[in-house]
């Protein structure tokens, strides 16, 4: 039996790789990726998880782009670590398919009633339902959000 996980990352280099192995991982089911600002702007980061995405093989996965920067400070961003691109000097073609409609506070609500989320820092997403008013949700037994590294 398989993990569902919502991945919510800022895909630079570190986030492609977790990507990849969410993706590849056979005890993982990677039913969507949400994604923030934070190694480099939400219009980067968002088309850096549908270009990995369509380079690992996993173009079906949703993205779901989700705060363009942090809750309590000014934004900063890592370019100095990974490049203007957020990818370091890997070159990855445009990506062909376009971000699901939405903000990624409500995909996570909406699908965190089957999947527990998994947060790469910055965690603004993943704070977002807590900030949203309190609704029923179930989710699978034993998942809970969680920040830190994969």
């Amino acid at each position: 039996m398989s993990t569902s996980i919502i991945l919510d990352c800022d895909p630079g280099i570190d986030d492609a790789l977790a990507i990849a192995f969410a993706h590849g991982h056979p005890g993982i089911d990677l039913v969507g990726i949400t994604t923030v600002a934070g190694n480099v702007g939400l219009a980067k980061t968002t088309a850096n998880a549908l270009a990995v995405c369509e380079f690992i093989g996993a173009a079906g996965t949703p993205v779901t782009a989700g705060c363009a920067g942090p809750l309590l400070r000014p934004a900063l961003d890592a370019r100095q670590v990974h490049g203007d691109s957020g990818l370091g000097g890997a070159t990855l073609p445009p990506p062909a398919a376009s971000p699901a409609d939405g903000h990624a506070i409500d995909y996570i609500i909406g699908a965190g009633r089957r999947a527990g989320a998994t947060s790469r820092p910055p965690p603004s997403t993943t704070s977002g339902p807590t900030r949203r008013p309190p609704r029923p949700c179930s989710g699978p037994a034993g998942s809970s959000p969680c920040s830190g590294s994969t």
